[in-house]
């Protein structure tokens, strides 16, 4: 060391960021050049020369206080926040051996590895040297792979020259970009990880990730991913979401995300205008066995969203069930005062011998096997002028949601053996919870039922 070299002494140990790549260390120095020129609106350059990365800003350059550890003057919109990355990034180079220079003002700093005269122990320490020929800014030298330097490049948005920005949010708790194309996750400009999404995020909460931005709070990544899809005012973002929702069957990150009761959209214009596009004007959403056959009878396209949007959509998509009752087609309900006297009286017969039936069952042992067995009246048994079943005409129809048996008017015209006949059909779908006909459940029902009923004809 020459009389113009001096050896300042850091309490850095060498064992420190152990895990740390020269991609990881290169990755600092790049941010470092990229946080001057948005700090300070400098021009800076990055390329590899001689089997080094050159990395150049033409900012204010650095002081000897800032290779203090801690230190940063950096302003809340640099991509660094601690004011570490490029003390652990010379750490890394003097703990490898590898070829590093800074050069700023006056000064040329060298890291190395020695021991410290107090703490005898071995430290990170800053060979000072000074240079007659100040520059402006800081130029760092550091030995390395052009491939490395292109990998520690791609680590932040400004390097994405193919990014485009779709959507740009700004709210008082949460602030960020959606962009295409997917695929990539930034936190203040800086890639955090990829994997498959629909879109690219770029989130400015630094509390996001951890000190050394080596992982992600996933809590409140999805808590901003979230806000930034449900206040987007663009039609494009709102128009891809709606697509992969209800038509793709991909797995990617925005469809393991899930919506509650009280999440809304901020705009409900754009994401109307972007389901009608998709989806067409005549949709409804799938929300009962009977409904949505309905829904689709009178011509409504049914859709099912993925698991965790139902909740989002259900503001803005009207169900089945609403479009069946608004176009009447669950209100063509008969009230049995109205019917013919004839079958008036059939109706009445078959539901008095039911419920004799339901009450001898509920005293058997075998009543305890199944769930629903109370007594039929007006009120759970309705008629209707037609019942559907798809597109196709029902006699009957058991509906599990509002636990009713519904008969369509025609069923009346049979003999009353044969409305008996199918009254104790969907009974058996009502006591059993069974839906398809030849389900188990249900056929193990109606052995039952109709073993109990033959049992009664028996005199004891």
């Amino acid at each position: 060391m020459d009389e113009t070299t001096e050896i300042a002494y850091t309490s850095i140990s060498p064992a420190y960021v152990p895990h740390w790549t020269r991609v990881n260390a290169l990755r600092e120095l790049v941010q470092n050049a990229l946080d001057s020129h948005e700090e300070f609106k400098c021009d800076y350059s990055i390329c590899y020369e001689d089997g080094a990365a050159v990395i150049r800003d033409y900012g204010p350059g650095l002081q000897k206080k800032h290779f203090v550890m801690g230190l940063s003057e950096k302003s809340e919109n640099s991509i660094g926040q601690f004011g570490e990355g490029l003390k652990l990034a010379m750490l890394f180079y003097a703990r490898s051996g590898s070829r590093f220079e800074l050069r700023t003002g006056n000064i040329i700093v060298k890291p190395v590895v020695a021991s410290h005269p107090s703490f005898n122990t071995d430290v990170l320490a800053l060979m000072i040297q000074n240079h007659q020929a100040p520059i402006q800014g800081v130029e760092i030298k550091a030995q390395c792979e052009e491939e490395e330097l292109d990998e520690a490049k791609k680590q932040f948005l400004a390097m994405h020259h193919q990014m485009r920005v779709l959507d740009t949010y700004m709210g008082e708790y949460v602030k960020g970009q959606i962009m295409m194309p997917g695929g990539y996750f930034f936190v203040h400009n800086q890639l955090i990880f990829k994997r498959p999404s629909l879109f690219s995020y770029n989130l400015l909460d630094k509390s996001i990730i951890n000190r050394d931005r080596s992982s992600a709070d996933e809590c409140l990544l999805r808590i901003n991913v979230k806000e930034l899809i449900a206040h987007t005012t663009s039609e494009e973002v709102a128009r891809e979401v709606v697509k992969a929702v209800f038509l793709n069957q991909q797995d990617i990150y925005e469809l393991q995300l899930q919506w509650y009761e009280d999440n809304r959209v901020w705009s409900e214009s754009i994401w109307l205008s972007a389901i009608k596009s998709v989806l067409g004007e005549k949709i409804c959403l799938s929300i009962s066995t009977l409904a949505d056959p309905v829904a689709e009878y009178i011509g409504y396209r049914v859709v099912k969203p993925r698991d965790g949007w139902r909740n989002l959509f259900a503001s803005l998509i009207p169900s089945s069930v609403n479009i069946a009752s608004m176009r009447g087609a669950f209100h063509n309900q008969v009230a049995p005062y109205t019917l013919p006297q004839d079958k008036l009286s059939k109706f009445m017969l078959a539901m008095k011998a039911t419920n004799k039936l339901i009450k001898k069952f509920k005293e058997s042992p075998i009543c305890h096997m199944f769930d629903d067995i109370d007594g039929l009246n007006t009120s759970n048994t309705k008629i209707y002028k037609e019942l559907y079943k798809g597109t196709e005409k029902a006699q009957a129809l058991y509906d599990p949601k509002t636990k009713e048996i519904l008969l369509s008017i025609s069923v009346l015209d049979l003999e009353l053996p044969e409305v008996c006949g199918v009254i104790a059909h969907e009974l058996t779908h009502k006591i059993t919870r069974a839906s398809p006909d030849c389900s188990y459940d249900f056929i193990n029902g109606m052995e039952k039922l109709l073993g109990f009923t033959l049992s009664m004809t028996v005199r004891r």
